[in-house]
């Protein structure tokens, strides 16, 4: 059970991303790139602080998780389509369902 809720920790982490970096339908992301490249730093630090961090029920501690959201957030200027690509990425992405077309 408590490794379930570990997981369920992950996956929820992993859904926060793409929902913080999903633009609003009207506005147009200008530096995608730049944005793509921070988001894969991130994913690339998260994945890794995952695999190395010990179970959350040994340690009392989130201090690691609130560096890492200081460092990389606000994902600006982001195009939701890349930034999908680069979150599912992750060794520790459970999916989700997006429609490119109709931005849901």
């Amino acid at each position: 059970m408590c490794k379930k809720r570990f997981d369920l920790t992950r996956r929820a982490a992993i859904i926060a991303l793409c929902w913080c970096v999903t633009p609003t339908p009207s506005v147009l992301a200008d530096n995608t790139p730049a944005c793509v490249a921070k988001v894969s730093a991130y994913v690339a630090e998260l994945d890794q602080l995952f695999s190395t961090q010990i179970p959350w029920y040994r340690s009392e501690s989130i201090a690691p998780y609130r560096e890492l959201q200081g460092k990389y957030f606000p994902f600006d200027d982001c195009d939701g389509d890349p930034v999908m690509i680069e979150a599912s990425r992750s060794r520790f992405y459970a999916g989700t369902y997006y429609n490119p077309r109709a931005k849901i």
